[in-house]
């Protein structure tokens, strides 16, 4: 018998199906294929198959010393633990001569970056002045006026180059053309990084102690914490893709952080919900969830002194899990709090739990934490989601935006209690 559920989070409808588990798989068992360690450039001793760091946990300045040695011209600096280059020269390919350095979390920039990484770059590559439509009649009439928006538009962008609190990245539209609403365009910027998780050739978080995953999210939120300084970011996500059917072209353990100069839909949509919600009821849905479900315990997987791990009442996917704060918190990475060491330690165990109960399987980790820019702010309450690559996205969900998932919250929290509670720590 089907259930339907409503995810108040992503505002979709999510259809439980428990049989339909029982189907036949015949393409279950492919096999992944792994770069040997010599040639992995996540590896230590690799360190020149990469971009420069731009943070390395333990603070080590071996790196930078000797890159700076080698490339003279070149400004490399500290601050806050954090190595940044300077933007009068492009970072070149380092020789193999390089010592690599004492370290355990490495951060680079994403050497094939989803979005442009500098405002710089955006003016050099040119600013639009124009959309272009389908539709071929009044074309002088638009390159007219986009002479005459260019230089006001051009002195606009700049402004919020140095810091002034204008937005654009506007889509540039003509009201005169119908069309401009269905071929809208726009120029963004923000940032794409990789957190190298460790030197040696692993694969999975469960090879490494508490306290090196402590030192990942210790850089987690130090990376979050520069970009949200970052004039004209708005949005900035953290994410670990584990595995070629959760995302991953690599196996040497590493996650990365995505910031955007635009808003995402969804995120935007949720941020009205949000604000909607707290205005008719006075308080947090998230708050308001988890006194609900550690009342009820039926899908509570663990609960530590700050923090709480629950599968949601309509998970879109098997086994999904979220881990919170029990106390209102907005941003993940911020420093006036003391459960990270906490969080180590339990995220760690999750993993373990999760990977003896599905051996060897792919999954994502999502951290949300409150938007940069948007009014949403301290109504926010960050979360963790991680989600094992079980189900497959099909004709019915690309068609309707709703899922069906073939596991209960309920059945997943009870096989999550059970292998945590027998996992094991290696401290």
């Amino acid at each position: 018998m089907s259930q339907f559920r409503y995810d108040w989070f992503s505002d979709r409808w999510i259809i439980f199906a428990p049989h339909r588990s029982h189907r036949p798989d015949e393409y279950s068992s492919s096999q992944e294929t792994c770069l040997p360690s010599h040639d992995c450039p996540f590896c230590a001793g690799n360190e020149a198959e990469t971009p420069l760091a731009v943070l390395l946990l333990p603070s080590q300045p071996t790196e930078a010393k000797d890159q700076a040695k080698s490339e003279p011209d070149e400004s490399i600096q500290s601050s806050n633990h954090e190595w940044k280059i300077a933007r009068n020269k492009a970072p070149t390919r380092r020789s193999s001569r390089i010592t690599p350095p004492n370290w355990k979390v490495r951060v680079v920039p994403n050497k094939f970056p989803a979005l442009k990484t500098s405002q710089e770059e955006l003016f050099a590559g040119g600013i639009p002045t124009e959309i272009s439509f389908a539709s071929s009649h009044a074309r002088g009439a638009r390159k007219k006026q986009s002479r005459e928006v260019s230089t006001s538009l051009q002195s606009e962008m700049r402004d919020v180059a140095i810091g002034l609190q204008t937005d654009p990245f506007r889509v540039i539209s003509q009201e005169t053309e119908p069309l401009g609403e269905l071929f809208q365009s726009g120029d963004f910027h923000g940032a794409h990084e990789v957190f190298i998780e460790c030197g040696d050739h692993l694969s999975s978080l469960t090879q490494l102690s508490t306290d090196h995953i402590h030192l990942i999210i210790e850089a987690y939120q130090q990376r979050l914490r520069y970009h949200r300084k970052q004039a004209g970011l708005r949005y900035g996500v953290v994410f670990k893709n584990s595995g070629s059917a959760a995302g991953a072209t690599l196996s040497h353990l590493h996650s990365q952080l995505i910031a955007t100069s635009f808003m995402p839909t969804e995120i935007q949509r949720l941020g009205e919900r949000w604000q909607n919600f707290g205005q008719r009821h006075g308080i947090c849905p998230i708050c308001s969830m988890i006194d609900r479900e550690i009342a009820d315990g039926s899908r509570i997987v663990w609960e530590s002194e700050q923090l709480v791990a629950i599968c949601p009442y309509a998970s879109r996917s098997p086994y999904s899990l979220s881990i919170f704060p029990k106390n209102h918190q907005s941003q993940f990475e911020s420093d006036h709090h003391s459960w990270s060491e906490e969080l180590a330690t339990y995220l760690l165990r999750t993993l373990k739990a999760m990977e003896n109960a599905m051996p060897n399987v792919a999954y994502n980790y999502v951290i949300h934490t409150s938007p940069f820019r948007e009014g949403i702010g301290e109504l926010f309450h960050w979360r963790i989601d991680l989600f094992p690559r079980l189900g497959k996205l099909a004709g019915f969900e690309w068609g309707s935006g709703s899922h069906i998932n073939a596991v209960l919250p309920e059945e997943a929290a009870r096989t999550f209690r059970l292998y945590f509670a027998t996992s094991e720590i290696e401290s």
